[in-house]
């Protein structure tokens, strides 16, 4: 009797299982993926030049197969590495999209012994959450930098570090 019972039970288990499209369920599961956008800017600035740089970059925040639904970020640092010029004073500031409007972080009196440091730490809530929306809506999104140095000339190279976490659901 036992065994009338769970054969009974195993085909009902499979009868359900096989009336649900697995494809279905699976393409309503989020997935979080990483993604990493590292750029360097070379800021090489000879006596002639004006003390200040600026420069835009574009990255990609798709991933293939992946209908995303918010993006988040997780790191951003900036680096200054071969640094050389008798400079002691630089003011940095990054933003996202094609103006300043929505915020940015300016960094006065920047690392520039070929240190580190996380912008996110000086970010405000608000700012942040400008940029995880301007990411989630702009998937060739553009970051700019601007830096103003005290003298010149001036050599260094600027990395901007960024991990951003991408949740979304399969297309």
């Amino acid at each position: 009797m036992k065994f009338n019972y769970l054969m009974i039970a195993a085909v009902l288990f499979m009868t359900a299982l096989t009336s649900c499209d697995l494809e279905d369920v699976l393409d309503k599961v989020e997935l979080n993926q990483d993604v990493t956008v590292n750029e360097i800017f070379e800021v090489n600035l000879t006596a002639n030049d004006p003390t200040t740089f600026s420069e835009e970059r574009t990255f990609s925040t798709d991933v293939e197969g992946l209908e995303i639904t918010k993006i988040e970020i997780s790191e951003l640092t900036y680096t200054v590495s071969n640094y050389s010029g008798d400079p002691q004073n630089l003011s940095l500031e990054v933003w996202f999209g094609d103006n300043a409007e929505m915020g940015g972080v300016t960094v006065d009196g920047a690392i520039l012994e070929n240190g580190s440091s996380d912008l996110l730490l000086l970010v405000s809530n608000l700012i942040l959450t400008s940029w995880e929306n301007y990411l989630l809506g702009n998937p060739e999104a553009t970051v700019n930098v601007s830096a103003t140095i005290d003298e010149v000339p001036v050599t260094f190279d600027l990395a901007l570090n960024m991990t951003l976490k991408v949740t979304g659901t399969k297309k």
